[in-house]
């Protein structure tokens, strides 16, 4: 199975991700303002956020949730588009490292089965359902009686 797809995810949806954990309510004229530096505004708030988190920068992980192999999907390669959109801010979240580790590896979130797990059952799903071949219990070996077998040879 080849990798799957993932776009470059640009600075405005990072900055809009990030101000929208940060629960900024004017985010259209924030980015209004800032136009053509995002990446300094996205610096400025990751440093907010990470302070929030109580992490460094560089510990700090852009997750898709839902998983990106979860979402329904249409085309191959370069040519995939997810619903929904792979670079949608609203399904967007950065995460502390090891809080990204526990959700894709461990446990998910809350009482949710990890995205390793959803991505194996969404593959199934996909791939059919594989029907398990029936088996027949095997039948014992029944001795014949002496009588049928008198009746036989007649």
């Amino acid at each position: 199975m080849p990798r799957l797809y993932r776009p470059h995810i640009p600075y405005d949806v990072r900055c809009r991700v990030v101000l929208r954990q940060l629960g900024e309510m004017f985010v259209e004229e924030l980015m209004d303002a800032m136009k053509g530096s995002y990446q300094t505004l996205l610096n400025e708030r990751l440093a907010k956020l990470a302070v929030l988190l109580n992490c460094g920068i560089k510990d700090l992980r852009l997750d898709h949730d839902p998983a990106l192999a979860t979402r329904e999907q249409t085309g191959e390669g370069k040519d995939t588009v997810y619903h929904p959109g792979a670079n949608n801010p609203a399904f967007l979240i950065y995460r502390e490292k090891h809080a990204h580790h526990i959700k894709t590896n461990v446990r998910g979130d809350g009482a949710q089965f990890p995205d390793r797990v959803l991505i194996t059952r969404e593959r199934r799903r996909r791939k059919g359902k594989r029907a398990k071949p029936k088996r027949k219990w095997p039948s014992r070996p029944f001795r014949r009686s002496s009588a049928g077998r008198r009746k036989r040879r007649k």
